[in-house]
């Protein structure tokens, strides 16, 4: 979206914005003070609105793992009847599947995330079959 002052401005980019994947938290993503917009107010304001330098989906959001398991165990009662056992679990390894962070540069979020998916979940059950 251009820089005219309606919707979300495409910001300067002054640096790659990339924090080292082992120093990424929820609350510092990406590094912040690599985008800005202040000389993109200078020039809205002067009449000569203009795109930033930054592109789109250039940086990466926290990937998903998502790990399922299950266990099916039948039990024969007798010929035509017989108990399953069922053991399963979603999200496994209980990975915070993390949302987008925010991205607008005037939001004083900016980097940081707010959401998050379903943690692990387990369940039990027991069928009888006839």
């Amino acid at each position: 979206m251009g820089n005219v002052g309606t919707g979300s401005t495409r910001p300067d980019r002054t640096c790659s914005g990339v924090v080292p994947t082992g120093d990424r938290t929820p609350d510092h993503w990406f590094d912040t003070k690599c985008f800005t917009n202040d000389a993109l107010i200078a020039a809205f304001n002067a009449g000569t609105p203009r795109f930033g330098n930054s592109g789109r989906n250039i940086l990466d959001g926290p990937g998903i793992q998502n790990w399922d398991f299950g266990i099916i165990r039948d039990f024969q009662i007798m010929e035509r009847m017989k108990m399953q056992f069922r053991a399963e679990m979603f999200n496994a390894f209980n990975m915070a599947p993390f949302g987008v962070p925010t991205t607008s540069v005037t939001d004083e979020n900016f980097g940081k995330i707010f959401s998050a998916g379903e943690p692990r979940d387990i369940q039990f059950g027991l069928k009888f079959i006839w």
